[in-house]
């Protein structure tokens, strides 16, 4: 094991951004029988279950990526299995440091990926009550990595915002807005979102571009999962519609008639004209409109190599720009 992943056992931070299950309680006034029989059924999917998560850890134990990835899982949402973030922890951790030399286009890449991710979360917040606390600098290598060598849409998501807020690395909304950009292309809704929201509302060092902005916003409501992600996506839309003015909206729709095909819901469906978008000279614009990054995010990029072998991980190829 390198030297940055062994002391990461004591050193890393745990994210619990998986919420924990909600049991529904147990039905009163059960008759006897009925108790007696629920009883039995209820011993014997435990019993199955319980061997069910003894045959999932042999196989993990064993190096099987595929049951070391979903236990990781299990652990940190509670499923299962009482949820535990320092199992999870060093399950990924484990993850990581026996398949490192995953490339991006292998089959084990995007669970690979999602190891790395989970790591960077943790990194960010720590596990309360245990000796893993939190390291924003470390979080910022993690995520990067995942977010420039495989190009995952949610470190690159989690990467931006850590930009936008400063977070373990110096403010710089540019750089943010293009890691928001790449994974908004791959129809991450949270990044489209974000983006749309900050190109909407403007920034001290971002132009106002409502358009946009009201484009990405639809979108990203395209995009949305159910649940709290559509919710809150759904409210800065209808915030933005709202106070939109009408060129805004035509502008904004024949954008979304543009990008549906390659950032839009395939199963959406626009009546929006289809217009191509003329050449400007913000190179964020042209990173969401064309799919190429920006002369600050390929440099970007290139620091993930660095950051791991300074980290001591061992093994890793330097990421090429994705």
């Amino acid at each position: 094991m390198s030297r940055w992943l062994t002391a990461s056992v004591a050193t890393l931070a745990v994210a619990g951004l998986i919420g924990t299950l909600s049991w529904p309680g147990s039905k009163p006034q059960l008759a006897a029988a009925e108790m007696s029989q629920a009883g039995a059924l209820g011993n014997t999917a435990n019993s199955q279950r319980d061997a069910a998560r003894r045959d999932l850890e042999s196989a993990a134990r064993r190096g099987d990526f595929d049951s070391q990835i979903k236990l990781a899982q299990m652990y940190a949402a509670g499923i299962g299995v009482e949820h535990d973030d320092v199992k999870a922890f060093e399950l990924y951790l484990k993850i990581i440091t026996e398949h490192v030399n995953v490339r991006p286009y292998e089959p084990k890449a995007a669970g690979l990926a999602q190891a790395f991710v989970a790591l960077g979360n943790y990194y960010r917040t720590g596990i309360p009550g245990s000796a893993v606390k939190p390291d924003a600098q470390q979080a910022v290598s993690v995520l990067r990595y995942a977010a420039s060598y495989f190009g995952n849409a949610e470190a690159q998501s989690n990467l931006a915002q850590m930009y936008l807020d400063g977070e373990g690395v110096e403010r710089n909304s540019r750089l943010a807005m293009n890691w928001l950009a790449n994974a908004a292309k791959k129809r991450h809704a949270k990044s489209q979102a974000l983006l749309g929201n900050l190109l909407w509302r403007g920034a001290e060092d971002v132009p106002r571009q409502p358009a946009k902005g009201l484009a990405l916003l639809a979108l990203a409501r395209q995009n949305a999962s159910a649940g709290n992600e559509a919710r809150w996506i759904e409210d800065l839309y209808a915030g933005a519609l709202a106070s939109a003015q009408q060129p805004e909206r035509d502008g904004a729709a024949k954008l979304v008639a543009t990008w549906q095909g390659h950032m839009g819901n395939p199963k959406a469906v626009t009546t929006a004209a289809d217009v191509t978008p003329k050449k400007v000279d913000n190179r964020v614009e042209e990173d969401v409109a064309k799919g190429e990054p920006s002369t600050d995010e390929t440099e970007e990029k290139a620091t993930a190599a660095a950051d791991l072998t300074k980290a001591g991980v061992e093994g890793a190829d330097p990421p090429a720009p994705r």
